[in-house]
C-alpha cells in the first residue's frame, strides 16, 4: 500500500512539476501598491469563486511579554465588530452569500481569509477592507473574547499534549520569548490587557506596508489591482516592523522534567533549538528529518518503535523554522513504564543517522516523497491562496515551485550525514514527559 502512495504521489507530483515547466501555469503575478501593500494574484477561473488571503506580520512576535496574548486577542476582535458593523451583521454577511471569513494566530503572523462566489467579491471586500481598516474593539466584545480565550487556556491545562508543548516551549525558550508561550497568553497577562493595549498593538502593526494579499480564482491582476485600491488606497502605512526577537537557550541542557498526572499513557516530548527558515542547509534538513522521523510509517523512529517494538501508535520528529531559530522535536506517546525503552531507541536511532550515511534507497523514497506530495500544498484555491503569502512572508520567491525540486533532488547522502550530525543534539537536549510519574523509570 505504501508503495502504491508513494507511486501515485511521484507520478501526480511528476505531471504537476512537468505542466509547470512546459510554461502552461505561472504560479502568481506580483505587484507592490503604492501604500506598500504586496498583491499576489493566481486567476483560476474554472469555478465562479475567488478566495483572498491577508497575511499581516502582527503574530505574537511582536507583543511585549507583559501582555502575551494581545496578537491573538486583537485578531480575534477584528470580525467582532467595526465603527459601522455589529459582530452579528459581519456574521449575517457572510452567511447570506455562503461565504466563509476566518482569522488565524501565528507566532509569526497573522491570517485573515475570505472566501465568496465571485458575483459577490466587491460585498465581500468592502467588509473585509472595513474589518482591517476600522475595527471597533467594543469593551463588551473584548471581555467576551477574553473569556473564551480563558476557557480555551483552562482547556489546555487538561490536554496532556498541550500541557507538554506549553511546559517545553517555555523551559526552552522562556517565557520573554514569543515562542516560550502560548500564543493565547497566560490567564494573568489576559486581564492585564485593555482596550488601549489593544488598540495601541493594532496601531502599530496593521497597515498596507506589513500586508501581503492574495487572490486566487475567477480573477485577473488588473481586477484585484483595481479592487484593492478602491478599498484599501486610503490605508495609510505603519512604521516597518524592527527585527524580531532572536530566542536564547534558557535551559541549562540536558534537562529532564517530569509532570505527574494519573494517566496510563505518558506524552514525551524530547529536543532543542532548531534552525531559521532561511537557512541554507534547510533543505538537507528537512529530507534527513523525513527519513528520520517525518515521515510517517516509512520513518525510521516509527518503523523502530512501532513496527519493531510495539511501544508507540504515533511518533514522529520534527524541525518548526521562522523568522528566528525555532525548535527540533520528537513528539510519542507510551505506556508510563515504557518510556525510558521508547526514549533510548529514539537515541538510537538518532546516533544512527548521525553515525552512518542513510541507504540509497531510504534517500531516493525520501526525495520522491517530498517531491511529489509538494503540488498538493497548491491542489486547491484555499491552499494556493494559503502558500502564496508564505513564499512572500519568507521571501522564498514565486519561483519556488519551480526550484523547490532541485533544492530536495541535490541533497546528497553526505548532505544528510552532515545536517544530523549539526543540526542534531542528542546528549544536549530538553525532555518533558507527562504521565504517572511513579510508573516511569528515568532514561
Amino acid at each position: 500500500m505504501r508503495r502504491l502512495l508513494l507511486r501515485v504521489v511521484f507520478l501526480t507530483g511528476l505531471s504537476f512539476w512537468a505542466f509547470l515547466s512546459l510554461g502552461h501555469a505561472a504560479l502568481a503575478e506580483r505587484e507592490v501598491l503604492p501604500n506598500g501593500m504586496t498583491l499576489l494574484v493566481t486567476s483560476r477561473p474554472t469555478l465562479p469563486m475567488v478566495v483572498v488571503q491577508v497575511l499581516i506580520d502582527a503574530g505574537s512576535l511582536r507583543e511585549p511579554a507583559a501582555k502575551a496574548g494581545l496578537a491573538n486577542l486583537t485578531a480575534e476582535l477584528l470580525t467582532r465588530g467595526t465603527t459601522t458593523r455589529s459582530a452579528l451583521a459581519i456574521s449575517q454577511a457572510i452567511d447570506f452569500r455562503g461565504g466563509e471569513l476566518s482569522t488565524e494566530v501565528e507566532r509569526d503572523y497573522v491570517t485573515v481569509s475570505l472566501r465568496l462566489l465571485k458575483k459577490d467579491l466587491d460585498a465581500g471586500l468592502e467588509l473585509l477592507a472595513d474589518l482591517l481598516q476600522h475595527p471597533r474593539f467594543a469593551p463588551e466584545e473584548i471581555t467576551r473574547q477574553r473569556q473564551e480565550t480563558l476557557g480555551v487556556l483552562q482547556k489546555a491545562e487538561e490536554e496532556p499534549d498541550e500541557i507538554a508543548e506549553a511546559t517545553f516551549r517555555q523551559l526552552l525558550f522562556g517565557s520573554q520569548h514569543p515562542y516560550g508561550r502560548r500564543i493565547e497568553g497566560t490567564p494573568e497577562t489576559l486581564r492585564s490587557i485593555g482596550r488601549e493595549d489593544i488598540l495601541r498593538f493594532y496601531q502599530e502593526n496593521y497597515g498596507p506596508n506589513r500586508s501581503i494579499m492574495a487572490f486566487v480564482g475567477d480573477i485577473t491582476l488588473a481586477e484585484a489591482r483595481t479592487k484593492v485600491e478602491r478599498f484599501w488606497g486610503g490605508w495609510r502605512p505603519v512604521s516597518p516592523p524592527p527585527e524580531p526577537p532572536a530566542p536564547s537557550l534558557q535551559a541549562t541542557l540536558p534537562l529532564r522534567r517530569i509532570i505527574d498526572k494519573p494517566l496510563s499513557q505518558a506524552t514525551v516530548l524530547f529536543g532543542h533549538l532548531g534552525i531559521r527558515r532561511d537557512n541554507p542547509d534547510y533543505y538537507a534538513v528537512t529530507v534527513m528529518n523525513h527519513i528520520l522521523g517525518g515521515g510517517g510509517f516509512g520513518s525510521r523512529l516509527l518503523q523502530k518503535l512501532r513496527e519493531e517494538h510495539g511501544l508507540v501508535y504515533g511518533a514522529y520528529s520534527q524541525f518548526q523554522s521562522g523568522k528566528v531559530p525555532h525548535l527540533f522535536w520528537v513528539r510519542l506517546e507510551t505506556r508510563n513504564r515504557a518510556v525510558k525503552q521508547a526514549l533510548e531507541l529514539t537515541m538510537q536511532e538518532i546516533r544512527r543517522i548521525q553515525g552512518t550515511p542513510v541507504s540509497p534507497e531510504e534517500l531516493k523514497a525520501a526525495k520522491a516523497y517530498l517531491v511529489g506530495s509538494f503540488p498538493f500544498r497548491m491542489d486547491t484555491n484555499r491552499e494556493l491562496a494559503t502558500l502564496l503569502p508564505l513564499l512572500e512572508f519568507y521571501q522564498l520567491g514565486l519561483d519556488y515551485v519551480d526550484r523547490y525540486p532541485a533544492l530536495i533532488e541535490q541533497v546528497s547522502q553526505a548532505d544528510v550525514l552532515r545536517v544530523a550530525q549539526k543540526y542534531l543534539h542528542p546528549d544536549r537536549s530538553l525532555l518533558v514527559v507527562v504521565g504517572k510519574e511513579a510508573e516511569i523509570e528515568g532514561p
